[in-house]
């Protein structure tokens, strides 16, 4: 209570000592809305059209171009003076709630923002509320010098739905751990995000934080996305001419003994190398590698540190496989091609574990493991401005982001750090918006098939457990996707947005969400309803 006091006093202090100026955005995009926007803006330029690879996100932005996109976008005149005396309607509507512009003639730009959800609805089975605040600051140094920090501290009552996942994986979806958790009742939980950036010139670029990223085109990734909780790591990116070389250095929490640990959570690690290139005609080709490790062996000892996943070199950790490595790999191919400047046809291609002999021996080998994405998305389709869509299919093999130890599998704080459905499944995704004036409608939709398991199997859609526990066995053939108990999900989202703050992505909303999954040992239906007002500056995790 007494740091609550304390935060006030300090923010009414701040609100009322600095002077109001320019407002500025975010110095990096994580929400779908904004990513599609600014990709859309890019893509209308001719000129940057093959510089940046659009599948490295989140992006950071400088200058106003994309500002005075949102401003129009959220029918705001990009050219009118914000009200500088009244901190209400800069915040619900007009630019940042606190911005400083030239701080002390140093060429410093500061912008404070709340961070706000009041959500309320219902579904099938209960009434769902959802109160989450914080706060966001954003400096930006002379364009070089990047720093951001939010936190997001929520009180919310989910649907049935999403109660399953809580108490199947003890974790919020992609909010980090539940807590005062008690059969279905409310429950709190905390995000804290940020990360400072440093570009020294045009051919580099730091950064370290406690975040997500995200690599691909997709509305999924099957390589890197923002399913799982934040986590610290340090990212460097290298431009030489039209190739983009980035590596991510990251620690994530190791739950495979089900938070059992007494000195805190353990450790695992990962690298994630990325080259793209652009030089094409609108194409742009991404290869990617990463690598799971801890740091200790099979029997709980601390092992020696592997330093070759230090080196920011893609494939150069393939290496490491001749010395006995035990640790979990990943590679594979991100790929678009513009047919036209609104219409991109995108895919994915990751390779888990491969054994050439044993493919040609028979099919469905346990450890042939990849997966693949497929998709189209249209920033004018059918010719409509303001409209978006995609069309989107994935599928991935059993067992595949597993690993023999499951303390390398390839997670984060429980929840994947690829698709959400984990492994052993197929999907198809259909996603779509259209402004008119200040309201955005919008439509989300998931057909998916997986194989689930029954009581003490494992078909290859668990990829927390060891896939040498295989329920064919290991060295087995004849493994096929949806094995195990068939299950057919559905999920379906309409909604409409009042868009207010351009800074903030705020809006008055309301949706309708029906879901639907069975098979031989669930039935499970929810229809939800809810009507919110609420920031929307990161993703949040509910098409699964």
């Amino acid at each position: 209570m007494k740091k609550n006091i304390l935060f006030i006093i300090v923010f009414l202090f701040v609100i009322t000592t600095f002077s109001y100026a320019q407002s500025f955005f975010p110095n990096k995009i994580q929400n779908k809305l904004y990513t599609q926007l600014y990709e859309q803006m890019i893509r209308e330029n001719a000129d940057s059209l093959n510089s940046y690879p659009f599948a490295l996100q989140p992006y950071n932005i400088s200058g106003n171009k994309f500002e005075n996109k949102m401003k129009e976008y959220f029918e705001l005149n990009t050219n009118s003076k914000i009200k500088s005396n009244n901190i209400f309607h800069r915040t619900l509507r007009t630019g940042n709630m606190i911005a400083l512009d030239d701080f002390r003639n140093k060429n410093i730009t500061v912008a404070i923002n709340p961070l706000f959800q009041f959500e309320g609805g219902k579904s099938s089975n209960n009434t769902i509320y959802s109160i989450n605040r914080g706060v966001k600051i954003d400096i930006n140094i002379n364009d070089k010098v990047f720093i951001s920090s939010s936190m997001y501290e929520s009180l919310s009552k989910f649907p049935t739905y999403m109660n399953h996942y809580i108490d199947s994986l003890t974790v919020v979806p992609g909010m980090g751990k539940a807590r005062n958790y008690v059969n279905g009742e409310s429950l709190d939980y905390a995000m804290p995000i940020g990360f400072i950036g440093y570009k020294p010139n045009r051919n580099f670029y730091f950064e370290l934080g406690n975040d997500k990223n995200f690599i691909g085109n997709g509305f999924r990734s099957l390589m890197l996305s923002d399913v799982a909780y934040s986590y610290p790591y340090f990212k460097m990116q290298t431009f030489v001419g039209k190739f983009t070389f980035q590596t991510l250095w990251a620690q994530f929490v190791d739950a495979s003994r089900n938070w059992q640990n007494t000195n805190g959570y353990d450790k695992k690690y990962g690298v994630f190398n990325t080259v793209s290139y652009t030089g094409f005609k609108n194409v742009e080709i991404n290869l990617f590698q990463s690598v799971i490790w801890n740091n200790k062996d099979s029997l709980g000892n601390k092992r020696e540190q592997e330093w070759g996943y230090f080196v920011p070199i893609i494939f150069f950790n393939s290496l490491n496989f001749n010395n006995g490595s035990p640790d979990n790999s990943v590679m594979g191919i991100d790929a678009s091609y513009t047919i036209k400047k609104n219409t991109i046809v995108y895919g994915q291609f990751i390779l888990d574990d491969f054994n050439v002999i044993e493919f040609l021996k028979g099919k469905g080998y346990f450890q042939n493991k990849f997966g693949v994405q497929l998709g189209i998305k249209s920033f004018k389709p059918l010719g409509l401005k303001n409209a978006f869509a995609r069309a989107e299919f994935n599928i991935v093999r059993p067992f595949t982001y597993a690993n023999k130890t499951p303390a390398v599998n390839y997670t984060h704080y429980n929840e994947a750090l690829a698709h959400p459905l984990g492994a052993n499944f197929k999907e198809i995704l259909l996603d779509a918006n259209y402004k008119v004036k200040r309201f955005l409608f919008g439509g989300t939709f998931v057909i998916a098939t997986y194989g689930a398991d029954s009581s003490n199997s494992h078909w290859g859609k668990n990829i927390y457990k060891s896939d040498y526990l295989s329920q064919t066995g290991i060295f087995s053939f004849n493994n096929k996707i949806a094995q195990g108990v068939k299950t057919n999900l559905f999920y379906a989202n309409a909604s409409v947005r009042y868009l207010m703050n351009p800074y903030t992505n705020s809006a008055f909303s309301a949706q309708i969400t029906y879901r639907k999954e069975k098979s031989t040992l669930v039935n499970n239906n929810d229809f939800i309803f809810s009507i919110s007002f609420s920031t929307n500056l990161i993703n949040y995790l509910r098409e699964f």
